[in-house]
């Protein structure tokens, strides 16, 4: 399955700390950069809009 990031990012920058590998700051936003990074799931847990999923 593939990781997505729903519209509404706040741009927090949280899921970027916890998950470096797989996601980065695009625009004032979050957007996957390695669907595989094995963080994602840890990132989706802690993302206070709750918008990080499979």
């Amino acid at each position: 399955m593939q990781w997505k990031i729903d519209e509404g990012c706040m741009g927090c920058g949280v899921c970027t700390f916890e998950c470096p590998d797989g996601i980065e700051m695009d625009k004032g936003a979050a957007k996957i950069k390695d669907d595989t990074s094995a963080c994602l799931v840890r990132a989706a847990q802690i993302c206070p809009k709750q918008i990080i999923h499979q």
